[in-house]
């Protein structure tokens, strides 16, 4: 075989035929096909993320309304008073002044 051979042999091996060609064409309509079914469109997407976080912004406001409730009913003010007290009542039962 002569060098021209080899080169042609090997050129043929590596090209494609036209069925080959059509059939990867086909798969490649088929696998976007598959994709576009399975997938979400923006607006989709937009509700599902709307639906989860309205939960979160839910649990987040009611926190919030808890803590300020917390706040107003039992501050750091209100405690260290009511220790003051706690220690002035324990005083004067002890008699010390």
């Amino acid at each position: 075989m002569n060098k021209q051979t080899s080169q042609n042999f090997k050129d043929l091996a590596t090209t494609v035929s036209c069925q080959e060609l059509d059939w990867r064409a086909q798969r490649g309509v088929e696998g976007h096909r598959d994709l576009r079914a399975g997938s979400a469109t923006r607006n989709e997407w937009v509700e599902r993320n709307r639906a989860t976080h309205r939960p979160a912004a839910d649990f987040n406001r009611q926190l919030s309304e808890l803590r300020q409730y917390f706040g107003a009913v039992c501050g750091a003010r209100d405690v260290i008073q009511d220790m003051k007290r706690g220690v002035d009542e324990l005083r004067r039962k002890q008699g010390v002044p």
